[in-house]
């Protein structure tokens, strides 16, 4: 009896590469999925799956990243850093010693990166003629830091493929530690 040889992909199909070119919109295979597949969030979920886990797929988006990051000049360095500015911002950086918010040029470069909006609303007093600037209400947001830390964890491998956190080494604590101390001063 004859061997039938079983042929790795060589190429992706249509629909696998508009799927890969809709994925590194936002990362998110199941929506890219459902775009490309037209089917249901469930079935999009699975299917988003399966498909990540094809070497081929991986491939093409591995170069799908690399030549987007030539094109952009970024790196996923620059990402790794916006993620850290955003995670381990601090405030109080945006206040003078009296408790003011800063002006927005003189807020730190960093911690600027760290904010999703800034408004600032002119306060009056009286009617007509006698109104009058009272003063302004400003109101600072930043990026999540929840999110941007989650991005840290993954990164640095302290999230298992189920989602639950592996043990640190002392190392890693001491190091953490460490490194807190050194924010701190």
């Amino acid at each position: 009896m004859a061997k039938t040889r079983i042929r790795p992909y060589t190429k992706l199909t249509p629909k696998q590469e508009l799927f890969c070119q809709e994925y590194i919109i936002d990362w998110d295979g199941t929506r890219a999925y459902e775009k490309i597949y037209k089917c249901s969030h469930d079935s999009a979920m699975v299917g988003a799956c399966k498909h990540l886990s094809v070497p081929k797929i991986k491939e093409r988006l591995s170069a799908l990243t690399k030549e987007r990051g030539e094109r952009t000049g970024l790196k996923a360095d620059d990402a790794l850093r916006e993620c850290a500015r955003i995670a381990m911002a601090d405030v109080k950086q945006a206040f003078n010693g009296d408790g003011t918010i800063k002006s927005i040029h003189d807020i730190p470069l960093d911690l600027r990166r760290a904010i999703s909006s800034f408004e600032v609303e002119e306060v009056y007093t009286g009617r007509g003629k006698a109104r009058q600037l009272s003063g302004y209400i400003k109101k600072v947001k930043f990026w999540s830091k929840d999110k941007q830390l989650e991005h840290l964890f993954r990164h640095h491998g302290l999230f298992l493929a189920d989602n639950e956190q592996r043990a640190m080494s002392v190392a890693d604590m001491v190091a953490m530690g460490e490194s807190l101390r050194a924010d701190e001063t």
